[in-house]
């Protein structure tokens, strides 16, 4: 079985990408009535060994589509096929801030000030090894997606996706997973059947609490200042490599 890995950095739109694949999977196995935070796992499964949501959920044969998810730089050098998703840093430390803070509970400082103190060290830590670790795959068994692409040309974007991994494409079963996958479908699916993990805290009513918080492009200029901003770049301007800032690119 090949293994098709799905990486990136929390808060890049992994969850969105899982589930538009496990929708569009399920039109073809036809393994559960509907995907939710829990189903999901058992067609698009992470990279791991936990029970409800690793390796073990995974419901399907050796010969059926196999697609996995980490946020592990070091499990990239196991794929057969690797597919990053890539989001503006800004955007992405503002959710990475409150996922920790609403959904994991954690007791942190203020955004601005967590974000040039510990947030954006891990970030760039990530890039500088995923940036190394992708000099030793060939383009055939690498695709880079962004956040904001998804945004753009949902359709176009998967379509992509699909035949960057082998999978049958039809248009319109990637239609209707796309459909079922929206922001507000997912908001809807985990306030109301929860999530596989009892450590995670879900108040519905504090949007922040969700998987799927704002879904914004941009929303960073509306939680930092622009010398905030500018003072982020230039920590990022300073600690990337230069491999890591081509990966990024498009955002500086």
């Amino acid at each position: 079985m090949k293994t098709n890995l799905v990486c990136s950095f929390p808060k890049c739109g992994r969850t969105w990408v899982r589930f538009i694949l496990a929708n569009y999977i399920n039109q073809y196995v036809k393994v559960h009535k509907s995907i939710d935070f829990f189903s999901v796992f058992t067609l698009c499964p992470n990279y791991n060994l936990d029970p409800e949501r690793g390796l073990p959920a995974y419901a399907l044969s050796q010969q059926d589509p196999f697609v996995t998810f980490s946020h592990a730089v070091s499990h990239s050098k196991e794929a057969d096929k690797l597919l990053i998703i890539k989001r503006c840093p800004l955007d992405t430390l503002v959710s990475y801030y409150f996922q920790l803070l609403n959904r994991h509970n954690r007791d942190l400082p203020s955004l601005s000030e967590f974000t040039v103190t510990q947030g954006i060290f891990s970030l760039i830590e990530f890039y500088n090894e995923l940036a190394a670790t992708l000099i030793n795959k060939r383009s055939e068994q690498l695709k880079t997606i962004s956040y904001e692409s998804l945004h753009r040309n949902t359709i176009a974007v998967m379509s992509s996706v699909i035949e960057f991994f082998e999978l049958p494409l039809e248009v319109d079963k990637l239609t209707q997973a796309i459909a079922c996958s929206t922001f507000d479908s997912l908001r809807r699916l985990e306030i109301e059947k929860g999530f596989p993990n009892s450590r995670i805290v879900i108040d519905p009513a504090n949007p922040n609490s969700l998987r799927a918080r704002e879904g914004k492009v941009n929303g960073h200029i509306q939680h930092f200042s622009q010398p905030q901003i500018d003072n982020i770049k230039n920590i990022l301007d300073s600690r990337l490599t230069s491999p890591a800032k081509t990966l990024l690119s498009e955002y500086f």
